[in-house]
């Protein structure tokens, strides 16, 4: 498969970068950046996908992205994502988006507010915890690791160093946005003094405070918007392995793996931006770009951040932003908001995207502490199972999209470069999503992406947690910037809304333990689920302490470890699956996703609209016009039991205030006529970056008839759900055994 959708860059836009911007928070440092390149398009409105690159340890607090989505604008409901990544995995991200014909246009920005902490500490945690990390071996150090090899081995010199480090910081000379600028000469470089041996100051790169925004459009929009779009002609990443024992630090083959597959030896290159951070990196990117059957034919060649390449500078035009071309007579004007309805056909399916399937599934087992397997071995489990399950070994996988819930939870900073050689992923793409406690159902929607567009054939996803090594409720009661601090875990942010429900609603007071009884008496019937607890009664739980009223004890989530794992393929991967191994596949009919500020003024935080807006948007996708009669089974994430009758109507199963009889009158239950979380939900397992894509996952186990105890009979149509951060994020899909 190959992507058919010509993408172009139409607006960029980017922060003056310095060393501290201490008088702005990162909403502040970023919102600039965003209205300029939205301003250049006419707003908000016309943005279909919007996307952002950022490190919750740079930021030093868990979801620090949650704040900077006030930057966007976000209310109305905006189709959103994050990936706890660099930027350019968010343009990624945007990108397979519209390759998958859910959006024509997507804003992408990325953002990093380091200067509050130690920087090359602070990255020393994203090592492997178990051999690197108790060393608190820093970046520079490893670096300067690297730099002594490629020395030793004769693949650079001192001098060339010195020499790129002068031409980098003397084209920064001409790019008002450059942080560092001007250099000594090359033998006044090589005279200072060495910072960590072989390391000179002039060879490390500064800490900054700064971001980016861009504007990514589709074909004839994309003309239409810009008189020069820079169209997108070839993209891929890859991963090499993070162990240094396993290794030459002197090459980087995912570098000419991921050259080759983008096709950048395909013509001349006239300008190119490498991010090298330490000077000797540009000789080992430069390298493996020139390397193949194919190299790389440089024309020119430009510096990372030097700003040399960029035209404008050159001159005399405006270098931070260009207007674009409007259509008529150049009169600013708004065009019908683009995309932000997907694209569908008659029978449901969006227009474009390639047949999607579940066709392996694998968990593990989740209790409070898996103490007898590695963070490694635990993902390994997950994954090895769904791999049997689809007839698959890791040499069939594509790519691998991995999600989790904040770093601060395992105090490992982005560890999934360390987890690659235990995911297979080596040499492969090598995705991360963090969207809160939505991150299992975004993660799955977005390896969902990666097949629709057409980039991939066999995607492998998986949702993790380790929480027994921390404790979550206080990771999540971090401080926020210039706001009243509450320290009282999610429960107590929920509560003030459940009681809300109840008076809105006139609920009786005993619906949250009916729910509770109900989703543990489930849990009876799952293998895999947490808590088992054969001696539970509406009794018990009523007399559980209260915790936050009217949320007791016993209807609450646990805090688990574990994780889970799917095999999603294309058409011919979900034939071939089925034939190999008798299992039917769950063909994914609908994805979506909703996003809006967690503090909008006028919010309704008990009937949030991005809960309303992302159920319409999934059942117009699927063709569901009656979801209570077309849908057979759901699982929904309910991580405090009355939550239970808020999503049925957010879900728009019932009426504003009706939600509460469903449970009341068993329609909920296994028996009834629209189960709800028949494996015992999160109120029986929680393992929160998991915890969407169990939801996910159970929805395909159901119709692909693997939910054993559990199963509902003859269930054909499954909802999978997943919310997060103040109920303001959210991830849904519909699977159903029958092909689209």
């Amino acid at each position: 498969m190959a992507p058919s959708r010509e993408v172009a860059v139409v607006a960029t836009a980017q922060t003056k970068h310095r060393r501290a911007a201490v008088e702005l928070n990162e909403v502040e440092m970023i919102q600039p950046v965003i209205r300029e390149v939205l301003d250049a398009v006419g707003g908000i409105s016309e943005i279909g996908f919007t996307c952002s690159g950022s490190s919750d340890y740079l930021a030093g607090q868990a979801f620090s992205f949650v704040m900077t989505l006030d930057a966007v604008g976000a209310y109305p409901p905006i189709v959103e994502s994050h990936v706890e990544m660099d930027g350019a995995w968010a343009l990624y991200e945007a990108w397979l988006k519209i390759q998958a014909g859910h959006a024509d246009t997507a804003l992408v920005y990325g953002y990093s507010k380091a200067s509050p902490g130690d920087l090359p500490n602070v990255m020393s945690r994203g090592l492997d915890p178990y051999y690197y990390g108790p060393l608190w071996p820093d970046s520079v150090a490893f670096a300067g690791l690297q730099a002594r090899a490629m020395l030793e081995a004769g693949k650079i010199t001192a001098e060339e160093m010195a020499q790129i480090a002068h031409r980098s910081r003397t084209s920064a000379e001409s790019n008002p946005f450059a942080q560092v600028t001007g250099s000594a000469s090359v033998d006044e470089l090589l005279a200072a003094p060495m910072f960590s041996d072989p390391l000179r100051r002039h060879d490390l790169p500064p800490i900054s405070d700064g971001g980016v925004a861009v504007v990514l459009a589709a074909g004839d929009k994309a003309r239409e918007w810009s008189d020069r779009p820079a169209w997108i002609r070839g993209i891929d990443h890859r991963i090499d392995s993070h162990n240094f024992g396993a290794r030459d630090l002197t090459v980087a083959p995912s570098i000419g793996i991921a050259a080759q597959k983008a096709g950048v030896g395909n013509g001349d290159v006239d300008v190119a931006e490498l991010h090298a951070p330490f000077t000797h990196q540009e000789k080992i990117i430069a390298t493996e770009l020139g390397s193949g059957d194919q190299p790389v034919r440089w024309r020119t060649r430009r510096q990372p951040d030097a700003g040399g390449g960029s035209d404008p500078h050159r001159r005399g035009r405006r270098p931070h932003l260009r207007r674009f071309r409007r259509s008529g007579s150049g009169a600013r004007h708004r065009w019908p908001a683009v995309a932000a309805e997907p694209r569908v056909r008659p029978g449901g399916r969006v227009m474009g995207a390639n047949r999607v399937a579940v066709i392996g599934i694998g968990q593990t087992k989740y209790t409070s502490v898996r103490g007898d397997v590695s963070l490694p071995g635990l993902l390994r489990e997950a994954a090895y199972r769904a791999l049997d399950d689809a007839g698959l070994t890791m040499d069939d996988i594509d790519a691998v999209v991995v999600g989790k819930a904040p770093d601060f939870f395992e105090g490992i900073m982005m560890p999934e470069p360390y987890l690659a050689e235990a995911l297979g992923a080596v040499g492969k793409p090598l995705f991360r999503v963090h969207t809160a406690g939505s991150v299992g159902g975004s993660t799955a929607i977005v390896a969902a992406s990666h097949v629709e567009s057409g980039v991939h054939e066999r995607v492998l996803t998986i949702g993790w947690q380790q929480q027994s090594v921390s404790e979550a409720m206080w990771a999540l009661s971090f401080p926020i910037p210039f706001q009243q601090q509450l320290v009282a875990g999610a429960g107590g942010y929920f509560a003030p809304f459940i009681r809300e429900y109840v008076r809105r609603s006139g609920a009786p007071d005993d619906i949250g333990i009916l729910v509770a009884l109900k989703d543990r008496l489930n849990a009876l019937k799952n293998p895999y689920a947490h808590l088992h607890e054969p001696d539970i009664t509406y009794d018990s739980i009523k007399e559980s302490f209260m915790l936050w009223e009217p949320i007791r004890y016993a209807e609450t989530c646990p805090s688990s470890d574990g994780a889970f794992a799917m095999v999603l393929g294309g058409e011919k991967a979900a034939e071939a699956a089925h034939a190999a191994t008798g299992t039917p596949p769950a063909w994914i009919h609908g994805t979506a996703m909703r996003s809006e500020p967690a503090t909008a003024s006028g919010r309704d935080q008990v009937r949030p609209q991005a809960s309303l807006d992302c159920a319409a948007d999934l059942y117009r996708q699927a063709g569901i016009t009656n979801p209570r009669e077309q849908i057979d089974v759901c699982e929904i994430y309910v991580p405090f039991s009355w939550y239970e009758a808020i999503w049925m109507e957010g879900l728009l199963f019932a009426e504003e205030g009706e939600g509460w009889k469903m449970t009341e009158s068993g329609a909920t239950a296994l028996t009834g006529d629209l189960p709800v979380n028949c494996s015992g939900g999160v109120l029986s397992t929680n393992p929160i970056g998991a915890s969407g894509m169990i939801r996910f996952g159970e929805a395909a186990m159901q119709v692909r008839g693997q939910a054993g105890d559990h199963q509902v009979d003859g269930a054909k149509v499954a909802l999978g759900h997943a919310y997060g951060g103040a109920a303001q994020f959210y991830a849904m899909w519909i699977v159903s055994s029958d092909k689209p």
